[in-house]
């Protein structure tokens, strides 16, 4: 990884940082008493080395701030795969062995709405709590149908940050197509991957139309 790739998730948080400082400063000058305005869950996946299911629970204010809560799973081929391994006819061992990152995250969303309700734009940032689970082999003997290593795994535990922004378009009160960009910077797999989700609940209020007079 070149330095420039080690300082961009860095130059990205710190202006997610300042832009979240300003608009909570912003925000205190003008107090308004807030209320819930929207609240959906989100399902979808992550686009990285493979697909990774996401699902999520969001929080709207009529402010515009909120919240969400995230989980994603991370399938990726074990690090210590050895070149030989043999699943076997892998019904006592995995076929293909992998390294999990269950990653939990709470991040604190801020939207930005256009002229029309059929399109709005987001950033969130915040905490990450990481499960990851790596996969490690001893060799065994083996036969046509067992695979010729047994495996195990040893549980880490960490905290990284999470941001991401994304647009949303909630073609109707209840369900709308949602994509963004995530970056996760952690000690175990650190990755920038596209997210595409489907939104579930209640998303955005209802369409009013201007009456046309025709006199």
């Amino acid at each position: 990884m070149s330095i420039y790739e080690k300082k961009l998730p860095l130059l990205i948080m710190l202006a997610f940082c300042l832009f979240f400082y300003s608009s909570a400063h912003a925000q205190e000058s003008y107090p308004e008493k807030a209320q819930l305005r929207f609240m959906y869950v989100d399902l979808g996946f992550l686009v990285k080395d493979a697909l990774s299911p996401s699902v999520s629970a969001n929080v709207l204010l009529s402010n515009n701030w909120g919240g969400t809560l995230n989980y994603v799973l991370h399938f990726k081929e074990a690090k210590e795969l050895p070149g030989n391994y043999s699943p076997g006819l892998c019904i006592f061992s995995p076929c293909n062995p992998t390294d999990d990152l269950h990653t939990f995250t709470l991040r604190l969303a801020r939207r930005f709405h256009t002229n029309t309700k059929l399109l709005r734009f987001g950033i969130e940032a915040g905490p990450s709590f990481l499960f990851f689970r790596s996969r490690h082999f001893v060799p065994d003997g083996g036969n046509w149908f067992s695979s010729n290593y047994d495996t195990y795994h040893t549980n880490h535990y960490s905290i990284g940050l999470s941001l991401k922004a994304f647009a949303e378009v909630p073609l109707c009160r209840y369900w709308g197509p949602k994509i963004g960009l995530t970056i996760n910077i952690n000690q175990f797999q650190p990755y920038i991957a596209l997210e595409v989700n489907h939104s579930f609940g209640y998303v955005r209020d209802r369409l009013r139309f201007k009456k046309i007079n025709f006199q």
